[in-house]
């Protein structure tokens, strides 16, 4: 319920925005995070994968990145 009500005021804010150049600067930063909590979640999953044992069917697929 908490993340619908903060949805939903985010969602307000951008409809009442007429500021271009601001929901363009946004924008990006919204598509920069997303696209690293993608690679995190990713990396998380496969993680998870290797510890559950799905080596047998995802080896050849599954790279580790090197920390």
């Amino acid at each position: 319920m908490e993340k619908e009500l903060r949805l939903r005021m985010v969602n307000d804010e951008i409809n009442h925005c007429e500021n271009v150049e601001e929901l363009r600067k946004q924008l990006i930063n919204v598509t920069r995070l997303f696209t690293q909590y993608q690679h995190l979640l990713e990396i998380a999953v496969k993680q998870l994968m290797v510890q559950d044992g799905y080596t047998l069917f995802t080896s050849d697929k599954i790279e580790m990145p090197k920390e």
